[in-house]
């Protein structure tokens, strides 16, 4: 715990950028964390699934015991949002936007490079012109005193992913974001380095930047940040751009595939469908399977298993969600839908347990009868996760890409809320735990058929192989 106590010392005497400031004494702080642990444990569906209840009880006893007196409410964020991370489950969670926002208005500046956390080592990947002493390669041995193993410690504990290397891809796609959420305010940061053409060990003070956001991995041809977009690429290829299943209502996506693929399916020379879910953000995976109707040549399904955790306050939170207003008084309504019939059978504290039935898609006049290729990276989500587990079991074409930023088979819909009674934190509790349609429960993400290189367009790999095989089909 020295890292612990190390980051409340550099906290405390952080000056402060979000404006009037709420102290907590430290009895308020402990209450609150003890309130935590029993909200995780009403809300969340299998809460010591990857730790155990002891090591939970250590951890925030822990926590408590070296809290000091007092602190402000951002610094005590910090400390919910490392205890939430603790957990290892990346939907149950809290979120900085708020104090980010404020922040970011006072003028707050943050580490002014980009790093990659590579194989334990931190590795510049990138540095802005005020910052010509630093090289892409550049080895980071220290931060403001912290040694960089220090530093990669309490940055992991702040990342809310569940196996160590989508941490690591996390933190690398926004080092500044990450080491803000670690260590608060940046004026400026002195650095040990190990330089990459020679070896030699420097040292820099360097100034904090404002923020600048990371560029994404996205294609040059990726749209305007649109949740759909459909375009034609050439006479056979047609692309389709998802960003997420969140933004707006199931009429919404629904209404997009049926205008894209009844364009598509005018035109009888589009072979090749490519659906590019690179940084795609997840929300509600009924959406992705609405698309499948589209694709899919067998019946197919989202998910094998869907578990929920059952209490009064959740079964009010899915019908608001689920059931329309106006039929929410009909109870015998409710076992027309396959969840609501098991939670509503199931005891309030227990888990209801929902297997999914395969869904029939569309006739061959309404699908897409070509070769369809499907994009993703380690920033495609949740959702979007889940759609390519399903796209891949069910053989509906090739991934082509990095590895999803999600488990295959993971816990989700964080549908509890919950606010802490003195800090009035609020933080979210997964609800559910969905299984592949495989039925695999393995802690891996959903790997790609063609791995393509962090560096390389991966719908520029798709085009390639397309080009290729039409000259191939040709000259036969």
């Amino acid at each position: 715990m020295k890292i612990f106590l190390y980051t409340l010392v550099l906290v405390s005497l952080q000056i402060s950028v979000f404006g009037q400031q709420v102290w907590l004494p430290k009895s308020q702080m402990q209450h609150d964390l003890k309130y935590l642990k029993k909200a995780v444990a009403h809300g969340h569906v299998n809460p010591y699934y990857f730790r155990s209840e002891k090591a939970i009880d250590l951890y925030l006893d822990s926590v408590q015991t070296q809290l000091p007196d007092s602190l402000t409410e951002f610094q005590f964020w910090q400390i919910v949002h490392k205890a939430l991370a603790f957990y290892n489950d990346a939907h149950t969670r809290t979120y900085a936007d708020s104090y980010l926002k404020k922040y970011k208005a006072k003028g707050g500046t943050f580490f002014p490079a980009q790093v990659t956390l590579q194989n334990n080592q931190l590795l510049i990947k990138s540095a802005s012109n005020a910052s010509p002493s630093l090289a892409m390669g550049d080895q980071i041995l220290a931060i403001n005193g912290q040694t960089d193993q220090q530093v990669i410690q309490e940055l992991r504990a702040h990342a809310t992913k569940e196996l160590t290397v989508l941490d690591d891809r996390s933190i690398s796609a926004n080092f500044p974001y990450y080491f803000w959420l670690a260590y608060g305010r940046c004026n400026q940061v002195q650095l040990k380095v190990r330089k990459a053409n020679t070896q030699q060990i420097e040292t820099f003070t360097l100034k904090a930047l404002p923020y600048q956001s990371p560029q994404s991995n996205q294609s040059r041809r990726a749209p305007a940040n649109e949740s759909f977009t459909y375009e034609r690429l050439s006479d056979s290829i047609g692309l389709i751009k998802i960003r997420d299943f969140n933004r707006h209502g199931r009429k919404y996506y629904r209404q997009k595939y049926e205008e894209a693929f009844a364009e598509i399916n005018q035109n009888s020379q589009i072979k090749y469908l490519v659906l590019d879910f690179r940084g795609h953000n997840g929300g509600d995976a009924r959406y992705g399977e609405d698309l499948g109707r589209y694709i899919a040549v067998k019946p197919f399904r989202a998910a094998s298993v869907t578990q929920w955790k059952v209490s009064k306050a959740f079964k009010k939170r899915f019908a608001g969600m689920y059931i329309p207003g106006a039929l929410r008084w009909c109870r015998p309504l409710y076992v027309v839908n396959k969840h609501t019939r098991q939670i509503w059978r199931t005891k309030n504290g227990a888990v209801a347990t929902v297997n999914h039935k395969k869904l029939k898609p569309y006739k061959a006049s309404k699908r897409f009868q070509g070769k369809v290729f499907l994009l993703t990276d380690h920033q495609t989500f949740s959702a979007g996760s889940v759609f390519a587990a399903m796209f891949q079991d069910h053989q509906m074409g090739t991934i082509v890409g990095q590895p999803t930023g999600s488990l295959s088979s993971f816990y989700a819909d964080p549908m509890m809320w919950y606010r802490l009674p003195n800090s009035k934190i609020r933080f979210q509790v997964s609800a559910s735990f969905i299984v592949r349609p495989n039925g695999s429960q393995k802690l891996e993400t959903v790997q790609p058929d063609v791995l393509v290189p962090e560096d390389k367009d991966a719908l520029e790999v798709v085009l390639e192989r397309i080009v290729g095989k039409s000259k191939f089909e040709q000259k036969r």
